[in-house]
């Protein structure tokens, strides 16, 4: 038995990975599964979210 490497891209935001159909020297304009267009792109921290529950009122 042989092995093969191929080379392919993996999407950093939904860790997708995929050989292209295409010529590897040209990059993908988005990923194939999320379709999102930052696929080569790390996500930064998470944000925090604003609950009004948390709010506290001045009265």
């Amino acid at each position: 038995m042989a092995i093969i490497k191929l080379d392919g891209y993996a999407c950093e935001r939904c860790e997708h990975k995929w050989v292209p159909r295409s010529k590897i020297d040209v990059l993908p304009t988005i990923c194939p599964k999320c379709k999102s267009p930052y696929w080569n792109v790390p996500r930064q921290g998470k944000k925090k979210s604003f609950s009004w529950k948390n709010k506290k009122r001045d009265r």
